[in-house]
């Protein structure tokens, strides 16, 4: 029995673990005095026996972080994909994080600003 248990003790040690396999960040040129706020979205994908069904979930939390700023842009977006293993199974999650930069006098001021360095270069 304790043959059994030393022969399945590898299996159960790969079976739990985690991994950040990228991040990505965008920068932004938000104007003085805009106003914004933090958004946020995630998916996940499950994959058992490397099968599954979800093969868009990155666009799901994509669509999740625009959802969140309606009525204007989202901004230095950052992306983290990462994975967390199972056994015979795995998560695949993927998360945004941004800024939403309302739309309004803030709009302006940014359209403003994009014209001004136009300008100057």
């Amino acid at each position: 029995m304790t043959k059994i248990g030393f022969a399945l003790l590898p299996l159960l040690a790969i079976g739990c673990t985690h991994s950040v396999h990228q991040v990505s960040a965008a920068t932004a040129e938000i104007p003085p005095g805009a106003h914004v706020r933090k958004v946020e979205a995630e998916a996940e994908q499950h994959v058992v026996l490397y099968i599954t069904d979800n093969t868009d979930f990155a666009d799901e939390a994509y669509r999740k972080l625009l959802a969140q700023c309606p009525r204007g842009d989202v901004v230095a977006i950052e992306a983290r994909n990462s994975t967390s293993h199972g056994f015979l199974s795995f998560d695949n999650k993927f998360k945004l994080t941004g800024w939403c930069l309302e739309a309004g006098k803030d709009a302006q001021a940014r359209s403003d600003a994009i014209v001004q360095r136009a300008a100057v270069r």
